[in-house]
């Protein structure tokens, strides 16, 4: 992995716990994405059927949108857009370019912890 991450348990002000993950604060969009967009395994598992078909080659480019972001798919890199905050002028760190074999990792990666998150939880 190309970039420095770590998935956490945090627990909030009201007693509930949540998971997150830390990573370069240039790549808040790619953080965004994951913690919105992909809430279980099914969904990361959606997501990297999408960018394994650019990968393979079946497609030159897919696009998927979520609670919070975009993701636009192509080969090499993916761009990853929260679409929520875009417009504002003042707001840095709405998007990030990502290679796409590295975000298809981390969704995995992140997938993985949800659903072991969830068994801790309940």
């Amino acid at each position: 992995m190309e970039y420095q991450y770590k998935i956490k348990t945090v627990t909030l002000s009201n007693g509930l716990k949540a998971l997150t993950i830390d990573l370069p604060e240039s790549m808040g969009a790619v953080a965004d994405f994951l913690i919105s967009d992909i809430s279980s395994e099914l969904d990361g598992f959606r997501i990297n059927e999408l960018i394994d078909s650019v990968l393979d080659g079946m497609c030159e480019y897919e696009e998927a949108r979520g609670n919070a972001c975009r993701i636009e798919i192509n080969k090499e890199y993916t761009r990853v857009v929260n679409y929520l905050f875009e417009q504002l002028e003042d707001e840095e760190d709405v998007e990030y370019s990502i290679k796409t074999t590295e975000l298809r990792k981390l969704v995995q990666e992140w997938a993985m912890e949800i659903e072991k998150f969830r068994k801790q939880v309940n």
